[in-house]
């Protein structure tokens, strides 16, 4: 769920909270407790739901079945790998290409192509 879909979303819950409200309110004198109970029963609702719906003030939700934490590592692997693609120059990158999809067309591993340090290497 994107940003504006959130807000969108948490705009429909409390708006429609405050209209449980300017209804429920008047109701307290006929309905006694009851009227109060879904008062209250409202804000707690919203407040969960939005909660739910922006995860608590946290960064933004992994995808299905993964973690926060293997979400950074992804980030961090695919930084890594694009300094170093930004570090090549164009014939590098075309060597690259080239030695990524070898005669028989068999992808070649990345690692095969790259030395320890992060450097092309070179034949």
């Amino acid at each position: 769920m994107d940003s504006r879909s959130r807000l969108l979303a948490t705009l429909f819950i409390w708006t429609a909270y405050v209209l449980v409200i300017t209804v429920g309110i008047p109701m307290i004198g006929m309905m006694g407790n009851m009227a109060g109970f879904i008062v209250i029963l409202g804000g707690a609702a919203g407040f969960l739901t939005t909660g739910f719906f922006w995860n608590w003030g946290r960064l933004p939700m992994a995808g299905l079945g993964g973690t926060l934490e293997a979400e950074a590592e992804k980030n961090k692997r695919r930084t890594r790998v694009e300094r170093v693609l930004n570090s090549l120059s164009d014939e590098e990158v075309e060597v690259l290409r080239r030695r990524l999809s070898a005669d028989d067309d068999e992808l070649v591993s990345l690692e095969t192509l790259m030395s320890h340090d992060g450097e092309v290497r070179r034949r």
